[in-house]
C-alpha cells in the first residue's frame, strides 16, 4: 500500500514539475485522466512540501537548540577591545533596571520614549533638566 501512495506523490510531483502554476483541482483532474486517483489535499500537501523544503523537520530537532545558554556565554568579564562587548555586569544592570521600571513592557515603552527625544543623550538631558535636586543618597539613579 505504501508504494501507491509514493506513486501517487511522484505523479504528482511529475505533473507540477511540467506545470508549477497548476491548481490541486487541475491537477487531480489531468491525474484522474491519466488513470491516477488522487485527492485535492494529497495534491495540496505535495505541494506544500515541494515549496518548502525545510519543514521537513520534527519537533524534537526544533526544540534541541538552545536559546538561552547561547546569550550568557557571549557575556564577558571585560569588555571587547573595539568596546562592542557586553559584559556580565551590563546584563545585571539592565536587569536590574527593568525590574525597578516595572517589567519589560515598561522598559519598551520607555525605550520608545528615548527614541522620540533623539536618543539617549538627549533624554538624558531632558531628565536632568527635570529633575529636582534632591540629594543623591534618597535617589535611585539608573545610569544610561
Amino acid at each position: 500500500m505504501a508504494k501507491k501512495s509514493e506513486n501517487r506523490s511522484q505523479a504528482i510531483r511529475d505533473y507540477l514539475e511540467l506545470h508549477p502554476k497548476a491548481m490541486p483541482i487541475e491537477v487531480v483532474k489531468a491525474l484522474a485522466r491519466q488513470g491516477t486517483t488522487v485527492t485535492s489535499a494529497l495534491v495540496s500537501a505535495v505541494k506544500f512540501r515541494l515549496n518548502n523544503p525545510g519543514n521537513g523537520k520534527t519537533r524534537a530537532k526544533r526544540a534541541a537548540k538552545p536559546v538561552v545558554e547561547a546569550v550568557v556565554p557571549a557575556a564577558v568579564a571585560k569588555p571587547a577591545a573595539n568596546g562592542n562587548g557586553i559584559t556580565l555586569e551590563q546584563i545585571k544592570t539592565v536587569a536590574q533596571t527593568v525590574k525597578a521600571i516595572g517589567g519589560y513592557q515598561k522598559m519598551a515603552e520607555l525605550l520608545v520614549v528615548i527614541k522620540e527625544a533623539g536618543g539617549a543623550k538627549k533624554f538624558k538631558e531632558l531628565a536632568e533638566a527635570m529633575t529636582v535636586s534632591e540629594p543623591e543618597s534618597a535617589v535611585d539613579v539608573v545610569p544610561f
